[in-house]
């Protein structure tokens, strides 16, 4: 049987979440593919893990580096040994749906011209809860139509994207400069140069827990590495300049508020250095000088007045029940897609 897709997995000290992520792809209801797990030298029992896998099922490939490369190289590792005409990335936490790869290849079928398709990525805690859900409809993105699209909406998630491997593989490597937002980045670069299609099918979940990247957002997970990912996208030359000028100053906006959030939540969880770290960027990189000084103001008084703290924490509970939007959203995501909890919380 000849692999069409390949399943990138990269992996390091995960073992039973590892283990749940294979399983996924061993359940795909499309069979031709290729796991591929990349041990980042983890030294446990990730190679037991994989073994058991590899026993029973001939997709299952295993490769275990001599030494941590550190995890962005090895993703490239995984995306360099490519040899079929399609592929994903899944991370080591995150697990597919078992008909991702069926109804991507259909709608890729369809439209022989797209690079990639992306459906819903289901944004999920350890307990079932759902956090939050990419939202794309069933449509088809000319470039540079589809890069302004990606930019105005929730962001696709690579973890429920379909690529094809001869379009992609002519925009290079994971930029290893652009750090923590480089899932980001790669699908920005591809959207700035390919159609892509999209469709709400429901296609994977990706994992909240005390490790994952949904809950490790200091400074320096958005900047400087967002300061390349603009550079990398509007440096395009291929590109209308007015798109470019757009994309700047819609990235820019972006990372502005993501750089003030992750202050404000700083203070929440009395991490004053990282508050005063981006009052110091939004005030010397994008002169926000009221953003900045109130920050730093809140960091000041947390610190030499403790009860700041308990203020804080109480604007914060107001903000949520004011919220009423939010809290109706978030259960109409429980009820949308809590059915697929049984995939997280199966042993």
């Amino acid at each position: 049987m000849n692999s069409l897709i390949t399943t990138i997995i990269p992996t390091y000290r995960r073992p039973e979440r590892l283990r749940k992520a294979i399983a996924s792809v061993v359940a795909q209801t499309y069979p031709h593919i290729r796991i591929c797990v990349y041990d980042n030298a983890s030294g446990d029992g990730t190679a037991e893990v994989v073994a058991e896998f590899a026993r029973q099922d001939p997709r299952v490939h295993y490769v275990c580096h001599a030494e941590n490369i550190g995890s962005l190289a090895n993703f490239n590792y995984g995306l360099d040994a490519v040899e079929t005409p399609f592929f994903s990335f899944l991370s080591d936490d995150d697990m597919l749906l078992p008909d991702f790869y069926m109804t991507a290849m259909r709608k890729l079928e369809q439209h022989p011209d797209a690079a990639f398709w992306g459906g819903t990525t289901i944004v999920m805690e350890d307990d079932g809860t759902i956090r939050d859900a990419t939202h794309w409809p069933e449509a088809y993105f000319p470039s540079p139509e589809g890069l302004l699209a990606m930019i105005a909406n929730n962001y696709l998630i690579w973890t429920s994207v379909l690529f094809r491997s001869e379009p992609v593989c002519s925009i290079g490597r994971l930029d290893p400069e652009v750090g923590a937002p480089i899932d980001t980045d790669y699908m920005l670069r591809l959207a700035a140069r390919f159609p892509f299609i999209t469709s709400p099918d429901p296609a994977a979940i990706w994992t909240c827990h005390a490790g994952s990247s949904t809950v490790m957002a200091d400074p320096d997970f958005i900047w400087p590495g967002w300061l390349k990912t603009i550079r990398n996208v509007t440096g395009d030359e291929r590109l209308p300049p007015d798109v470019r000028a757009s994309v700047e100053h819609s990235l820019t906006e972006q990372v502005k508020r993501q750089l003030f959030q992750i202050g404000y939540n700083s203070i929440r969880q009395k991490k004053l250095e990282d508050a005063r770290e981006v009052a110091m960027i939004l005030r010397q990189h994008y002169r926000q000088d009221g953003r900045a000084n109130l920050l730093a103001s809140l960091a000041w008084a947390c610190q030499h007045v403790p009860p700041t703290y308990r203020l804080v924490a109480s604007v914060d509970s107001l903000r949520k029940l004011a919220r009423r939007g939010a809290r109706t959203r978030a259960r109409a995501l429980q009820l949308q897609f809590g059915k697929y909890a049984r995939f997280l919380t199966a042993p």
